[in-house]
């Protein structure tokens, strides 16, 4: 029903948020026990409450309004949470066949986000026009400017109009438009935008008179004795949608900002694997005696000019690349005594070439068409600074420099400087920031996180030189901070794989978007609306679900069946045909295979000489599916139609050469033809006065009329009468 022809309306109670499922639980003996338990559990007050009945009870309307409320929660509760809010089927929104600004709701089936059923059992019309001008009324506060779609005029009252028009178009413009003339048209008005929704109501209905009662306030009005569901639309104008609470939203609101994600996973990723070069490095740096040059390390580096001179742009491998060439080169400075190879000329060499190479390459760092950004550019320049000291080393170093930790690191083959530290240590401490943000705002469940990330140490800036217990503590609270924050990450995941019971702040449904030009609808989108995941609708987006059901009814009611013995009807009966051919077969089926008395009675029905030992398997198979085309030929012979699919060629099923030339040799006609002729020649037989066939038994069917002057009827039983028809 539509809500606007019914003014007594009032909303629906319960089942739709806090305190609404009825009246708390309230103890009769303080402890919220019956009297029969006196110790136990007590229950929260906000839940749903049922009424218990006993003998000697008086009852009440409280006590029966309770009743009803309950079951009718219960079954919001489930269509609300187990289904959710949306169409479940139909109510399409349709153009009207007259047009104008009428449209058409087809019956349907909704849920709103309370779990109220929302029924339209006929079409039903629309004055979207009407709807507008209520909706302005009710913006501007219950005032009226005036219908903004006047009635259409007549045809004598446009007639005027123009008249009108055009005399005011001469007293404007002078003279009358010329043919040919080309007026500009001017911009037309924008198509409004509004949106059709729909939403449950109820109604008091069919009131009566309450019986008068001694009680001195008893009521006197009548009162409704019954409540009609129905509904309402609404029109609305069109607004941008809300984002869906779902797991993309609820990641996106504890991990941030995509854009920032992406930021600071690769500032994570820099220095994760610049603290394990770090970690692995620290060791050998402290070590004083330095590891010799391997021979194919030697001629690695006497053999890299020929990469430093190649060098043409930067990207994380070519730092990395120039980074190693420094480190043997550093290693080769460090050792005392100078290693024989390479010579003197060579390293000359490869110090010109790192140096060239880090004087053009770190302008490229920033400034090339893909440059490196963010920490990993930093490191980038930290690793061009530090390579151009190696190159200025001179050979051997005096004590300080040859003590320098980040030339002795990069020695071991990792680079720190005092820039990357303080880079390092800001880039931490930003992380342990946001960490600590995200922590505040989003629900976690290790509660041990706030606690770590707080315990983490930050290292100290420093001004010129690094030492390795900088290092050290780096990777320290490298490691620390950035296993907290692949922990949250992994926490936030898992909390928002948990869906959560969405509130119901507005119980109107959408069904369509409209536009509306000139007073008429000229577009309307279904689409918008959200659809319920019910089985119907599965079925009806999914097609192949009804193949699936299909396959299984063939397994389940005819392969089963042919596999022992003939096809099955649904009903659990062997067919008629099934039980002939069977009976043809010799009776028995060993080991899923024809006997030899099968096999030489089908032989004969199709033509074929009796096969021998080796031809038996492959005869056996063949035959098989000869028997089910000649099943299903006995089938439409006795009028028992069945559609059974998926039947084999027989003539595809012989695998033996001998076997198939044997079949053509022996007739001339195609096997179908065959099959059909002996089959029916087997039903003339098997019908025909004394026609019992190696003990077979005739399927039921057409019965055949009897020779002239009465047979001995089957089975030995009497003879049947002449003219007449013999007993099945």
């Amino acid at each position: 029903m539509n809500a606007n022809q019914s003014p007594s309306t009032r909303r629906s109670s319960g089942g739709c948020g806090c305190h609404s499922a009825g009246a708390p639980v309230s103890p009769a003996n303080g402890t919220g026990c019956s009297c029969r338990k006196p110790a136990c559990e007590t229950c929260a007050d906000d839940g749903f409450v049922r009424p218990k009945f006993f003998a000697g009870q008086l009852l009440t309307e409280d006590d029966l309004e309770l009743l009803t409320q309950y079951v009718g929660n219960k079954n919001r509760l489930h269509n609300r949470f187990l289904f959710g809010e949306g169409v479940v089927c139909g109510l399409q929104v349709a153009c009207h066949p007259c047009g104008g600004g009428v449209v058409r709701v087809l019956p349907g089936y909704a849920l709103d986000c309370c779990g109220n059923d929302i029924v339209v059992p006929c079409p039903t019309e629309l004055n979207v026009n009407a709807m507008i001008h209520q909706l302005r009324v009710d913006t501007l506060g219950g005032i009226d400017c005036g219908d903004p779609c006047p009635p259409k005029p007549t045809a004598v009252q446009a007639a005027a109009r123009a008249a009108e028009a055009a005399s005011v178009r001469r007293q404007v413009i002078g003279t009358p438009l010329q043919p040919g003339v080309i007026v500009e048209k001017q911009d037309e008005e924008p198509p409004g935008q509004y949106c059709l929704y729909i939403r449950y109501c109820e109604q008091q209905v069919e009131p009566v008179t309450p019986y008068v009662t001694d009680a001195a306030c008893g009521q006197q009005a009548c009162e409704p004795s019954r409540i009609r569901e129905g509904f309402r639309f609404e029109i609305r104008c069109r607004t941008e949608k809300d984002a869906p609470d779902d797991i993309v939203t609820r990641l996106m609101g504890c991990y941030g900002d995509p854009k920032d994600l992406a930021e600071l996973a690769t500032t994570a990723r820099t220095m994760l694997v610049s603290a394990i070069e770090i970690d692995g490095a620290l060791t050998a740096a402290a070590d004083t005696v330095i590891q010799p040059l391997s021979s194919t390390e030697s001629n690695d580096l006497a053999g890299s000019t020929a990469l430093l001179d190649g060098a043409a742009f930067v990207n994380r491998e070519i730092v990395t690349r120039i980074q190693g060439v420094a480190t043997l080169l550093a290693r080769y400075i460090l050792l005392d005594p100078a290693p024989a190879t390479p010579t003197g000329a060579q390293i000359a060499a490869v110090r010109t070439s790192l140096t060239n190479a880090v004087n053009r390459l770190r302008p490229l760092i920033t400034g090339s068409t893909r440059p490196l950004e963010g920490l990993e550019a930093r490191w980038a320049d930290a690793v061009f600074d530090v390579c151009g000291q190696v190159a200025a080393l001179p050979d051997p170093p005096n004590a300080q420099q040859a003590a320098d930790a980040s030339i002795r690191l990069l020695g071991a083959g990792a680079v720190y400087s005092a820039p990357l530290h303080n880079d390092y240590a800001a880039a931490l401490d930003g992380i342990r920031r946001q960490l600590m943000v995200m922590l505040e705002r989003g629900a976690f469940s290790d509660c041990t996180l706030p606690g770590q990330v707080g315990a983490v140490e930050i290292p100290a800036s420093r001004t010129s030189t690094v030492t390795l217990s900088d290092a050290a503590a780096f990777v320290s609270a490298n490691h620390q901070l950035i296993g907290v924050w692949l922990r949250y990450m992994i926490d936030c995941f898992c909390g928002a794989l948990n869906p959560p019971c969405k509130p119901c702040d507005d119980p109107a449904v959408l069904l369509a978007c409209i536009e509306i030009q000139d007073c008429a609808v000229t577009d309307i989108c279904n689409m918008e609306r959200t659809f319920v995941l019910s089985p119907t609708g599965l079925r009806h987006w999914l097609p192949p679900l009804r193949l699936v059901g299909s396959l299984f009814e063939l397994l389940c009611c005819d392969v089963r069946g042919s596999i022992f013995g003939g096809f099955k009807q649904k009903s659990g009966r062997q067919s008629q045909a099934g039980r002939y051919v069977q009976q043809l077969m010799g009776g028995v089926r060993t080991r899923r295979s024809f006997t030899a008395a099968a096999l030489s009675t089908l032989a004969g029905l199709y033509g074929l000489k009796t096969p021998d030992a080796a031809s038996l398997p492959y005869v056996s198979r063949g035959l098989r599916d000869l028997a089910k085309v000649a099943e299903l030929r006995v089938r439409a012979a006795i009028r028992q139609p069945k559609n059974v699919v998926g039947v084999k060629d027989p003539r595809a099923a012989f695998t033996m050469g001998a076997v198939a030339n044997a079949m053509r040799n022996t007739q001339r006609e195609t096997l179908d033809e065959r099959i059909d002729r002996i089959v029916a020649q087997r039903l003339d037989a098997l019908t025909a006065p004394g026609g019992q066939s190696r003990g077979a038994t005739p399927p039921r069917g057409p019965r055949a009329k009897p020779a002239k002057g009465g047979q001995p009827g089957p089975r030995g039983g009497p003879a049947a009468p002449a003219g007449g028809k013999s007993n099945p």
